[in-house]
């Protein structure tokens, strides 16, 4: 695959007989970012994860953070980062580590979970087409399931972590037990799969929010940039789209590339206090309506005042930071004759982000290249422009060009030769029915980074970038192609979910809401073939029963949700009954939205050409989705709100996808 940098090599030996597996990968690093998110160029050693103090610019030190930590075989170590470095691969590679938990000894449970302890912790990589499976030599695949338990000791104990919170170290469905200090991971990103950017985080049900939530995330890349976008045209070996018809063509191309900033603007808060006399430390359970609940909070650099419950002084101070690229209220330049593209991705637990690019009263507009990891497919003459708000719910990616020329004509006479002092704000949405506190919580709002753009000219181009579209979505529109059977059973003995005809969907449903005083998270999955929508009764006073009847549940990890065959292409409708916002995603493949509700969220593109591993669904919504999974992901994973807090809580399924008859 034809890179628009050094090239990337690869060297492994893999293990047949008495033979140690060595992995050594070298990714390519993008145009040099003044924005100062640094990209791993090996990744074969030892992750840890581990509590540790951090200094935020713009703040300072803060204690009692969870961060990854980084030990390559040949010895190299990056220390404990807030924003770790890219984990920069190629489609064909292998991510090979072991996670070692180093975290401290926390046999507690958040309010209103059943899973795991604080102590226990793995790791899921978001939105890679990847197998669950583990691999021939009992190492891990992506597996939501495995988890391991921290080799400290809790304090004043002599006692092991493990045997004071009495909790199997590997959860239900891990096919093999892992080493009790690690989890050995080695999971192929397949040579078809999508470049574009993705995420890694912990996925310990249960604490996924407050792990995430205190620093355990991180970038992926899989390729390059230009290996799905162009400017004017592709150059060779880059696709079929838009090839450059010359070598004077080719040439502009990679000029204007050169001219072309790659930044990562990577988005993550962090709640701190301190008492009298202490200083600044994580809080111990992460609070989304950490200041204040009934408006929307005010940034202040960055950050907004915490409370306490009863919003009484008990003279502890509390903070809530929300950085970019582990900074409070970076600044960066775009310097004369410079176009810029950001990555931009909302690696938080349950914040979501409505951004806006903003000189004065003026949105300056951007073009989005690509969605959750995939290109969004258009032309250099039909891109997807837009002067609106860039809404990112948690997990969320995108990438969008800044053209000068189109920001030039959005700035009218104050386009002059002269600089801009322009913005990156956080503001206001609405709900559905106009009322911003029916449907969502309130973030706070403000400035979160300034951008600088040098010296622009009228007299700059209005060239819109194009991007190919990523591989996968026509096997998406084989809904009318024979349908594919499967001899295997699924493993709690049942029959594989019929596969679908022409016209037919599956359901899927979110509730939550108060049942006998207690806030309940659940789903529904109904395998059954249908045609028309199911119409869900709701009462006004929910009960157990009524849950019952409609197939609502908490998350079990023993519990088959949904078992379909690999290869077909499922169309799911996906529900929300429920009186908030639900983010949908599913582990191990991507979707498309094919038909959404009336009140559905439009924030978010709906072409068949826009792949998506999440998506919002306000209250009282649906949307309908074209899904495929195929034979090298067959296994058990997930689906489930991609609001933390809601997937800790019980809003989270399982799936199992079994190998289909045909190779």
């Amino acid at each position: 695959m034809a890179r628009f940098c050094s090239e990337f090599f690869i060297e492994y030996y893999l293990k047949i007989i008495g033979i140690s597996l060595l992995m050594f990968l070298v990714g390519c690093q993008n145009k040099d970012s003044n924005t100062e998110v640094h990209v791993n160029k090996t990744f074969n050693g030892v992750l840890t994860a581990q509590e540790a103090s951090v200094d935020i610019p713009g703040f300072g030190n803060v204690d009692g953070l969870y961060l990854y930590s980084f030990r390559s075989r040949d010895g190299v170590e990056s220390g404990p980062s807030f924003i770790p470095e890219v984990w920069a691969l190629n489609p064909g590679d292998f991510l090979f580590y072991e996670l070692e938990n180093r975290l401290p000894c926390v046999p507690e449970r958040p309010e209103g979970t059943n899973g795991a302890t604080m102590s226990e912790t793995n790791v899921h990589t978001h939105g890679l087409i990847v197998s669950p499976m583990n691999a021939p030599d009992g190492r891990y695949g992506d597996n939501a399931f495995v988890k391991v338990n921290t080799t400290e000791k809790q304090a004043g104990s002599v006692q092991d972590c493990l045997e004071i919170t009495s909790n199997d170290m590997h959860h239900h469905h891990a096919k093999q037990e892992a080493p009790s200090t690690s989890i050995p991971y080695s999971i192929e990103v397949p040579v078809s799969h999508p470049p574009g950017l993705y995420w890694f985080h912990p996925h310990s049900h249960g604490v996924s929010q407050q792990q995430v939530a205190r620093g355990l995330s991180g970038l992926i890349t899989i390729g390059d940039i230009w290996d799905y976008t162009w400017l004017k045209c592709q150059l060779f070996g880059e696709g079929t789209d838009n090839p450059c018809k010359s070598d004077k063509e080719a040439a502009e191309e990679s000029d204007l590339r050169n001219k072309t900033n790659v930044d990562f603007i990577v988005l993550k808060d962090l709640q701190v206090e301190r008492g009298p006399g202490e200083s600044w430390h994580t809080v111990k359970w992460y609070d989304p309506g950490y200041c204040g609940e009934d408006e929307y909070p005010i940034l202040e650099g960055g950050v907004c005042q915490g409370q306490n419950e009863d919003k009484s002084d008990d003279g502890i101070e509390r903070k809530w930071l929300f950085t970019v690229n582990g900074k409070l209220l970076p600044s960066m330049t775009i310097p004369n004759d410079t176009a810029q593209i950001f990555r931009i991705a909302n690696v938080g637990a349950t914040v979501t982000y409505n951004l806006e690019l903003r000189y004065g009263d003026t949105l300056l507009p951007f073009q989005i290249l690509a969605n959750d990891g995939a290109a969004v497919g258009q032309d250099a003459d039909s891109g997807l422009v837009s002067k609106g708000d860039l809404v990112l719910f948690p997990s969320a990616r995108l990438e969008i060009y800044l053209n000068r020329g189109l920001i030039c004509d959005a700035l009218g006479d104050d386009c002059n030769g002269s600089d801009i002092a322009a913005t990156l704000n956080v503001t206001k949405w609405e709900c559905p029915d106009g009322d911003p506190t029916s449907c969502a919580d309130l973030w706070p709002i403000g400035k979160i980074m300034d951008i600088n753009i040098e010296g622009l000219d009228p007299s700059e181009p209005l060239q819109p970038a194009g991007a190919e579209l990523s591989v996968g979505i026509t096997r998406l529109e084989t809904i009318d192609k024979p349908l594919v059977m499967s001899s295997s059973l699924c493993s709690d003995g049942s029959q594989p979910g019929a596969p679908l005809g022409k016209g037919e969907f599956r359901t899927i449903a979110f509730w939550n809401g108060d049942v006998n005083e207690d806030e309940t998270f659940t789903m529904m999955t109904d395998m059954t073939p249908r045609n028309t929508p199911i119409k869900f009764d709701v009462p006004e006073q929910m009960t157990s029963e009524w849950l019952s009847a409609n197939k609502f549940d908490e998350f079990d990890h023993d519990r088959l949700d949904l078992c379909i065959t690999a290869e077909n292409v499922e169309t799911w409708v996906i529900h929300n009954i429920s009186d908030e916002y639900h983010n949908f995603h599913v582990h191990q493949s991507k979707f498309s939205v094919i038909e959404i509700s009336e009140h559905g969220d439009m924030t978010r593109d709906t072409s068949p050409n826009v792949l998506h591993d999440n998506f919002p669904i306000p209250p009282g919504s649906w949307i309908k989705v074209k899904i495929r999974f195929s034979n090298s992901v067959a296994g058990k994973f997930v689906y489930h709100c991609h609001i933390l807090e809601h997937e800790d809580k019980g809003m989270m399924s399982v799936i199992e996808v079994v190998p289909s008859n045909v190779k």
